[in-house]
């Protein structure tokens, strides 16, 4: 849409970038530095550590297990041993093909016996206002909880991947460390979840 919009205004040097701002950084790699990916964390390292406003305490504060009236907490305050974390960005078009999908994975945890009491779901909107990001989730109807990224501090110590991308993570005394990174569009929920019970597994066994 901006793009038509542009080229009805006159623009003659007009691109789409289908994966938004980090299409254009790929594209535009040698004028920004490196590019998405090349400094990304891996499975095994430790997620960074957050600081997040709560944008819907009513709905939030009993799902993530925080105490009464906090307004701000750190993913360690999440009362559940793993953790699963969207990056996103609102102008982002497959970001934004991707919530339906991510409310049915939030759904599926909710109702699986195994998952629900082991696994929270929250998303980061990377670089949008807390105001913006409590109009996109009712306006979507977003079932999980979401959270801003406002200066791009998660999104820039993760090492500025493509999104949209999931995080597996699990509590420990040092942190959330990471357990499995699926990068782009989920495809498959089924096969997702499939594989976050898999890492699930591993960890319970000791593998």
């Amino acid at each position: 849409m901006a793009a038509r919009w542009a080229v009805k205004l006159g623009y003659e040097n007009v691109s789409q970038f289908p994966w938004g701002y980090q299409g254009w950084v790929e594209a535009h790699s040698g004028r920004t530095g490196p590019a998405p990916d090349t400094l990304g964390l891996r499975p095994g390292n430790y997620f960074p550590a957050c600081g997040l406003t709560v944008l819907d305490g009513k709905k939030d504060r009993p799902y993530l297990g925080l105490e009464a009236n906090v307004k701000s907490f750190g993913l360690n305050e999440i009362g559940s041993p793993f953790l699963l974390v969207a990056l996103y960005n609102e102008l982002c078009s497959t970001c934004l093909s991707q919530f339906p999908v991510y409310d049915c994975l939030f759904q599926a945890i909710s109702n699986d016996r195994e998952l629900k009491p082991r696994i929270r779901f929250i998303g980061l909107g990377v670089e949008s206002l807390k105001r913006e990001v409590a109009k996109f989730r009712k306006m979507k109807g977003v079932a999980f909880p979401l959270f801003a990224d406002e200066r791009r501090e998660v999104f820039n110590s993760v090492g500025r991947p493509s999104l949209p991308v999931l995080y597996l993570l699990k509590k420990e005394s040092f942190g959330h460390r990471i357990l499995m990174i699926h990068k782009g569009p989920v495809d498959a929920p089924d096969r997702f979840l499939s594989a976050v019970r898999d890492s699930l597994r591993k960890e319970s066994s000791g593998h």
